[in-house]
């Protein structure tokens, strides 16, 4: 059992002790917290391959154009975006007018 899981069934003891939560819901909550906790290593297995193979896959596509959009409200904000956006993208030299390796960045106010 993970400690998230640990944490949560101690909670719900307290709660239980102090009269806040009613046996109902105090087993409810506690078939909840395991059940979570011992679904949670066989679904990250699951996401990890699935993740594994969606990066083989794109692997494959070399020429794919992938296109970020940044849509921001502060103007202030754009230019921290920007430069996440482009910090995920890789290096670029936008000084030669040269596209990134099939990325394009757009942004909106």
């Amino acid at each position: 059992m993970n400690t998230r899981g640990l944490m949560e069934l101690i909670v719900l003891n307290i709660g239980y002790d102090l009269g806040i939560l009613s046996p109902q819901i105090f087993s409810i909550m506690v078939i909840m917290a395991l059940t979570t906790t011992f679904m949670a290593g066989p679904s990250l297995n699951f996401i990890e391959k699935y993740k594994k193979k969606a990066m083989i896959s794109f692997e494959k596509h070399e020429n794919l154009s992938l296109k970020i959009l940044i849509s921001f409200a502060i103007p202030k904000m754009g230019s921290t975006l920007l430069k996440l956006a482009s910090s995920l993208t890789g290096p670029n030299d936008h000084s030669k007018g040269k596209k990134r390796d099939g990325f394009t960045l757009d942004s909106t106010h």
